[in-house]
């Protein structure tokens, strides 16, 4: 028989985790905003929430400036603020409420979707949770390319080849990335989209173009997880 490629070892979470890594140069813009503007409460509140998405401990200096100042916000970001102090199940019962009672309020859709598909799963929520989280969010925002992202993700960690692909789509049609890191998750993205479905061979080929690419050695810890990933990919070998 022919030959057939085995599943890839590539898994969306292996680039996923190497795409979070780049996400370090955000805060320091927010540090930037804050030392230009010391009243801006909204940075001190954003870089929090860079330092959560990327593990780090909690700043309670950094939090303490945006909690002194929570009622300078509108009613709905005070309750967002609120929500990413409070234990998980309280956090989510939070954000669902600002949810229903705001259905067009994007920071608390985007916040909920990212939420449930992140760590929702430690309190026994689904992928497809997070999924569904995130389909709300492009249809009421079907520009916001974000969640147009993270379903792309998530499709393709859930075997939805045609939803994955037509995610993926989205972002194509929306133009080229218009900044570096963008255009990292976007190569990520359809890496593995190529990983997971097309099987290992093609993924090896995608992998090799990725590192061969000479804006990949920018991206260190991106470059390890390739690198990693091609040394531990399987061989094809035909079918009996």
């Amino acid at each position: 028989m022919a030959s057939t490629s085995r599943p890839s070892t590539v898994t969306p979470g292996m680039l996923y985790a190497a795409a979070r890594t780049e996400t370090s140069g955000t805060d320091r813009a927010y540090d930037a905003a804050e030392a230009i503007d010391s009243t801006c409460w909204l940075c001190p509140w954003r870089h929090a929430q860079v330092d959560k998405w990327l593990g780090r401990p909690l700043d309670e200096d950094r939090a303490a400036r945006y909690l002194s100042h929570i009622d300078s916000f509108p009613p709905p970001y005070q309750d967002l603020i609120r929500a990413s102090r409070e234990p998980l199940v309280q956090s989510l019962a939070t954000l669902q409420r600002v949810v229903r009672e705001r259905p067009g309020f994007l920071p608390a859709l985007f916040t909920l979707a990212d939420e449930t598909y992140h760590r929702g799963p430690l309190i026994g929520e689904s992928l497809r949770d997070g999924i569904a989280a995130f389909e709300a969010v492009v249809r009421v925002r079907p520009d916001f390319l974000p969640a147009w992202e993270h379903l792309a993700w998530a499709l393709t960690a859930d075997g939805k080849e045609i939803a994955a692909r037509a995610a993926y789509l989205r972002l194509e049609q929306s133009g080229p990335p218009h900044d570096s890191f963008s255009q990292e998750v976007r190569a990520l993205l359809w890496l593995g989209l190529v990983c997971r479905f097309e099987g290992s061979d093609a993924c090896g080929r995608t992998l090799d173009i990725a590192l061969s690419q000479t804006g990949a050695g920018q991206y260190p810890d991106l470059a390890a997880v390739l690198r990693r990933a091609t040394t531990r990919r399987p061989s094809s070998s035909p079918d009996s």
